[in-house]
């Protein structure tokens, strides 16, 4: 579809993540990520790249509020609001170049972030970690 690979993946039950490892259900998390909200996608031409995501994801492109292309994904019926957005690419060129994540305690993260020397970003809503920006929402 250009720009990445689309994969929408889930686990029947949660527990047989097989992409965690053997021993992955061992180690919970500590519950300071409570969710996946959002993927962004950076591509020469966003437009023919968010219009090829649309059709292969069956939903529409849409506008949002600060302008940018997006498409927003409710997998489960839940009224989840994750979306993917699309902006220009920068001399990295296509692909994807940030993750948002819901979490409690944004602060927590960043110092984990700090601890492993990460780049801080964007008034510490975030981090970068392998040219990636990590954003980190707050939950509702």
């Amino acid at each position: 579809v250009g720009a990445a690979i689309v994969s929408l993946d889930w686990m029947d039950p949660p527990e047989a993540w097989r992409w965690g490892g053997p021993d992955w259900s061992k180690h919970p998390g500590e519950g300071l990520v409570t969710g996946f909200h959002g993927i962004r996608v950076d591509a020469r031409d966003p437009a023919d790249i968010a219009a090829r995501w649309g059709r292969v994801l069956g939903e529409p492109v849409e506008r949002s509020p600060n302008g940018a292309l997006r498409i927003r994904l409710d997998p489960n019926g839940t009224g989840a609001n994750q979306e993917v957005t699309f902006a220009a690419a920068g001399p990295r060129g296509d692909g994807i170049s940030g993750l948002s994540f819901l979490t409690t305690d944004r602060n927590a993260i960043l110092e984990r972030a700090r601890g492993e020397n990460l780049e801080i970003t964007r008034n510490t809503v975030g981090f970068s970690a392998a040219g990636v920006t990590i954003e980190l929402v707050e939950s509702p």
